[in-house]
């Protein structure tokens, strides 16, 4: 109990201490712009580690494709006959690269193929060529390095592969078998091929070796392709 006769002190609460105001402010805001800095730089690393992956993504992606963006054509007429074949001065084909990424060791070859309207009951004459995207080239490249978005139009030789047995007045129809043959940047091989139909100039509905020089053009369409293009 509270002496009656003596009256009870009350304790004066102590003045707050500035220093240590300042000091506890001082030591949050040390704490806070460290949080501000470390979250910025956390932030700033995992944009740069997204865009790092992005980038490999992209690279690891971007492959050459090369194509003809239209068929090969004849420098000259051409003759056949049924001793010699196919006397051809070569063709000039339209190459370009399509793809995202440059094209190196560049190859292309282009072979005639004659089919006999009439079956001969061998499958590499009665068939339609289809290319060989298994097989492998000794052609010397063309072209070392073809950027994307790049074209190039060189001058192919041009040669009957082999002669059907054909007798004097039979038809046949011909076709030009164009290959690529290529590396990108981190050495794959890359090989496509594509076959297209000679129509003969005036609409003649065959190809015949009679010893006359006959001109016309490669269909647009590929009848035929093969290829581990994307």
């Amino acid at each position: 109990m509270p002496d009656p006769i003596r009256p009870e002190r009350r304790r004066k609460p102590r003045p707050a201490d500035p220093r240590g105001a300042a000091a506890l402010n001082r030591n949050f805001f040390l704490i806070r712009t460290f949080l501000v800095v470390f979250g910025v730089a956390a932030i700033a690393a995992i944009g740069f580690m997204i865009h790092r992956v992005i980038s490999d993504r992209e690279v690891q992606g971007a492959l050459p494709n090369l194509v003809n963006t239209r068929p090969p054509e004849f420098l000259n007429p051409v003759v056949c006959d049924l001793t010699n074949g196919i006397s051809s001065s070569g063709v000039r084909a339209f190459i370009r690269n399509i793809g995202d990424a440059p094209a190196s060791n560049v190859v292309e070859t282009f072979a005639l193929h004659l089919v006999p309207d009439k079956k001969v009951g061998i499958p590499e004459f009665d068939e339609i060529p289809q290319g060989d995207c298994q097989a492998k080239t000794s052609a010397k490249p063309f072209v070392n390095l073809m950027a994307s978005g790049e074209e190039t139009t060189p001058v192919l030789p041009a040669h009957l592969l082999k002669m059907p047995p054909l007798l004097s007045g039979e038809g046949a129809q011909l076709y030009g078998t164009s290959c690529f043959y290529y590396s990108d940047a981190a050495g794959a091989p890359h090989i496509s091929c594509e076959t297209h139909h000679f129509t003969v100039a005036g609409g003649a509905p065959v190809f015949l070796c009679d010893n006359t020089p006959k001109s016309g053009a490669f269909d647009d369409t590929p009848l035929a392709t093969c290829g581990n293009q994307r």
